[in-house]
């Protein structure tokens, strides 16, 4: 019986772990004992390939950062065109009215002037028509100064029209010269005509 106890037993082979099954770990938790089980390690790929992948992946990001840069710019130029554009517009738009009204006021000025002027010949023809109208001695003088008196004051009356009318037609044609005058053209159209 001592002969069965006390020989040696062999021990079998210790076998490699198959790779379908976890293996076992022991866990850092304050369980002692307890043991968590993980799938074995995928088989890592080798540096060289890694390297390639994270800079293909690097510049793919790279290039979808760019042209969100990119299409954030145009939409931004494309606004700092259309306040350009309106500031431009605006600021022409402010010229264009101080001018017609510079225009407008010389106009009046010249129209004024020849008021004044009309209102001073006419004037002074009244006061010598009324001289000559107690120098008047029989009806025919009379007749003769009421007849040249009328001439005199429709022929100034037809002139002093010409006259206003070609300052109302000057200072209206300057007016629309203003308005319609040439501009320069506005960013977009540049670009345009120069495609």
């Amino acid at each position: 019986m001592s002969d069965a106890r006390t020989a040696p037993t062999s021990k079998p082979p210790i076998k490699d772990i198959p790779t379908g099954k976890p293996e076992k770990r022991v866990s850092a938790s304050p369980e002692v004992g307890v043991e968590e089980s993980t799938p074995n390690p995928q088989p890592t790929a080798p540096p060289d390939l890694i390297a390639e992948q994270a800079a293909a992946a690097t510049e793919k990001a790279a290039e979808h950062a760019a042209e969100a840069i990119r299409q954030v710019g145009s939409k931004a130029t494309g606004n700092v065109r259309l306040l350009h554009n309106a500031l431009q517009l605006a600021t022409r738009n402010v010229e264009t009215v101080i001018t017609t009204t510079n225009v407008a006021l010389r106009g009046a000025e010249e129209v004024t002037q020849t008021a004044v002027e009309y209102g001073q010949r006419n004037l002074e023809q009244l006061s010598t028509t009324v001289r000559n109208l107690w120098e008047v001695r029989s009806v025919g003088d009379l007749v003769a100064l009421h007849r040249d008196h009328t001439r005199a004051v429709v022929e100034d009356l037809l002139e002093e029209r010409t006259r206003l009318s070609l300052h109302v037609t000057k200072t209206l044609g300057e007016i629309v010269d203003t308005v319609t005058k040439p501009q320069p053209e506005f960013i977009g159209a540049q670009q345009k005509k120069a495609a």
